[in-house]
């Protein structure tokens, strides 16, 4: 029985290559993301905690850390404007291997549906195959069988008629 062979074998396993490093992209894309969500989640909370304690203080003593504090806050805004720029750069840069990696998955699942088919076609090709040795195999079989019941008869009808022939030369 040869062995099955599939044309589109180095296909299917380059597809299948290909969606393991598109998974191994985006598992390490999610860090980064959930990383500079955190950091512009405390960068906010700093500028709050920073401004509520700006807040309780009196009137003489908040004004002159008021302005550092404004300037401060500017600051970590546009650092969180930055951040948030990011997050969505990189947010964007996920959605598209998301669906690179959803067009691969379903390429490499038709592939692999296309495999099955040919692996049971194959399958039944090879039985067909194996019932058609068998078949010839018994017809050979019964043709020799018959030949040879065909020989013993010839031989003992042969033989009877050369008994027959002796016989009718003694009776004679």
């Amino acid at each position: 029985m040869k062995k099955f062979r599939w044309p589109l074998q180095r296909l299917l396993d380059v597809t299948v290559q290909r969606e393991t490093v598109l998974r191994t992209e985006l598992l390490t894309m999610l860090p980064a993301i959930a990383a500079a969500q955190q950091d512009i989640a405390s960068r906010k909370a700093q500028v709050r905690t920073m401004l509520s304690e700006l807040a309780r203080e009196d009137l003489q003593k908040r004004l002159p850390r008021q302005q550092l504090a404004m300037s401060n806050s500017h600051t970590s805004q546009r650092l969180i404007d930055h951040l948030s720029n990011k997050v969505r750069r990189l947010e964007m840069r996920r959605d598209e291997k998301v669906k690179v990696f959803s067009e691969v998955r379903a390429s490499r699942e038709r592939l692999q549906k296309l495999r099955s088919k040919a692996y049971e076609e194959y399958l039944q090709q090879q039985a067909r195959l194996e019932q058609k040795l068998l078949d010839e195999s018994s017809q050979n079989s019964h043709i020799r069988k018959t030949r040879e019941r065909q020989m013993q008869l010839a031989v003992s009808q042969s033989t009877m008629d050369s008994a027959a022939a002796v016989g009718g030369e003694r009776s004679r």
